[in-house]
This record gives C-alpha cells, structure tokens and sequence, in this order.
C-alpha cells in the first residue's frame, strides 16, 4: 500500500504541468462478506458504492454501506459538476499537493488520513528515492 500510495504520488506530481487538480483518496471499508473472514478492501471495493448498485449483488450489505455510497456519490457528483468534490455535509477533501503526506480516507470515518502507514516508512521511502529509486509501477 505504501509504495502504491507515493507511486500515484509521483505520478500526480508530475501531472501537475497539465494544471488540472488532483484529490488522492484511500478507500477504507471493507467489502462484507457472508463467511467471514472476506477480502477486506481491495481495489475496486468501492465501485458498487460510486455507481449505487449495492442491491445487485450477493454481500451483505447494511445501512452503514448505503451511507458510504451516498457520501461517495456525493463526492464523484460534486467532482463530476465542478472538478471539485467538496459540498455540504461532506468531510473536506484537499487538493494533492507536491511532499503531501495526508490523502483522502473514505468510508467509515471520512477524513484526512496518512499516505504511508507510519512516519518510519515515509523517511525509509524517501531516503530510497533520494538515493535515485524511483516510485514507477512501470
């Protein structure tokens, strides 16, 4: 997760010449499961939650999974209308900003969470790329 995380920020800050902001974002709900102990979040967990079609699969979804998709829809809605997914009711979700080290955490508890899992793995990370390693998934 961690290299996941300073890859995309990487490649965020080098977007940046486009001119276009950026919202980086840790999805954090874990997918239910009916025989526990399930997938946990994983990437795409939080499509069925965008696109609002919790009801068109076999989890066991609860209310507090229709919260995070209507907080979540909220988000892409007011991103899709004015590329900015802030509004009302909403937790502040901060612009990307070169050397940030908070993202975007959605789901249970919305708000700004570490992009590295501790301040320990953040110097390790950078010390690597100051040393020339680089943060390309490619």
């Amino acid at each position: 997760r961690d290299w996941l995380k300073l890859c995309a920020s990487s490649f965020a800050a080098r977007s940046r010449s486009a001119g276009q902001p950026l919202y980086p974002y840790l999805y954090e709900h874990p997918a239910p499961s009916s025989s526990p102990p399930g997938w946990g979040t994983f990437h795409t967990s939080e499509v069925p939650y965008i696109f609002g079609v919790l009801d068109r699969t076999r989890r066991p979804y609860t209310e507090a999974d229709e919260r995070i998709a209507a907080q979540l829809q909220s988000y892409w809605l007011n991103f899709i209308r004015t590329g900015d997914p802030n509004g009302r009711a909403l937790a502040r979700w901060r612009r990307f900003a070169p050397g940030a080290t908070q993202v975007m955490g959605i789901g249970d508890a919305p708000g700004p969470r570490p992009a590295v899992s501790s301040p320990e793995r953040l110097a390790a990370l950078r010390a690597y790329a100051e040393d020339g390693g680089t943060f390309s998934p490619l």
